[in-house]
């Protein structure tokens, strides 16, 4: 099961950049646990496939939520959910 059938595809009516959609989608997603603590998010590059974006798309939308607290990056190991979501 791809991630796009767990949080939802962006929508193409919405006039928000696809980053921020996609930042919305997975800020939605771990807020509300579907995607769970300390779970590994996929690479850029299949984040990228799935939603049928750019990498620098995702690599910006990761960003934010990275600067949120909601992500962290571990190098060499991937980029996970954080454990204890910041406000």
């Amino acid at each position: 099961m791809s991630l796009v059938d767990t949080v939802g595809a962006l929508a193409a009516d919405d006039p928000a950049p696809l980053y921020m959609q996609l930042q919305k989608i997975l800020r939605d997603a771990i807020v509300t646990r579907l995607i769970s603590p300390e779970a590994a998010i996929p690479p850029e590059r299949d984040l990228a496939d799935e939603f049928g974006v750019s990498r620098l798309t995702v690599r910006k939308a990761i960003d934010g939520l990275v600067e949120e607290g909601l992500i962290t990056r571990r190098r060499g190991a991937g980029t996970f959910v954080a454990a204890r979501v910041e406000k």
